[in-house]
């Protein structure tokens, strides 16, 4: 795991926090590691998520950057958001309990589009 210069890893939700390992396994499989380049204070529109420390940012790779995204939000499960960005992954705990409804149907819509379209 790399730390971009300024960036502090403090702050973070416990959830986030216990899922570092597994974005590390992820990236470790395409033989990268992960960027940390943003944790506090996002780089992003998703501010909010981030000053509440629910929200992390990684670098985008410019290889297998689509594999990594679909391998991440599977193995990280329905309770975060990975979203791509022009020069970076947006990780995101959202928890499903405690969002409008439209925001958990959206995001399981998305999830079995995801496996529909891996063919599982």
């Amino acid at each position: 795991m790399i730390i971009e210069k300024g960036v502090e890893m403090i702050g973070l939700c416990e959830n986030l926090k216990k899922v570092l390992p597994i974005i590390e396994t992820v990236f470790g499989k395409y033989a990268m590691e992960p960027v940390f380049v943003a944790t506090k204070w996002g780089r992003d529109p998703l501010r909010i998520a981030h000053e509440s420390g629910h929200a992390l940012d990684i670098k985008r790779h410019p290889h297998n950057h689509t594999k990594v995204n679909a391998d991440l939000s599977d193995a990280l499960g329905l309770n975060y958001t990975v979203r791509t960005f022009k020069d970076h992954l947006h990780i995101e705990y959202t928890p499903l309990s405690v969002f409008p409804m439209s925001h958990r149907i959206k995001g399981a819509v998305n999830v079995l589009m995801h496996r529909l379209r891996k063919g599982c």
